[in-house]
């Protein structure tokens, strides 16, 4: 299950991590907690199959999205 771990001066980390898809439990799960992660770090809208870069975004800027993205699964 997601989870964070304490840093730095608050003592709260923005990442939530989700343990690697290994098939002993419901992918369905996996994939809506996964959903959930990018959809909170504003990545999601970079895997999507039809994804258009918006047009207030540089190349770079969308790239780096769909980086973190990746990263994140």
């Amino acid at each position: 299950m997601a989870s964070t771990s304490g840093s730095g001066t608050t003592g709260l980390s923005s990442k939530a991590e989700i343990e690697k898809f290994d098939g002993t439990t419901s992918f369905g799960i996996w994939q809506v907690r996964m959903m959930a992660v990018l959809t909170n770090e504003g990545t999601k809208k970079a895997l999507r199959e039809k994804a258009k870069k918006p047009e207030t975004m540089t190349n770079v800027e969308w790239e780096e999205m769909e980086e973190k993205a990746l990263l994140s699964i």
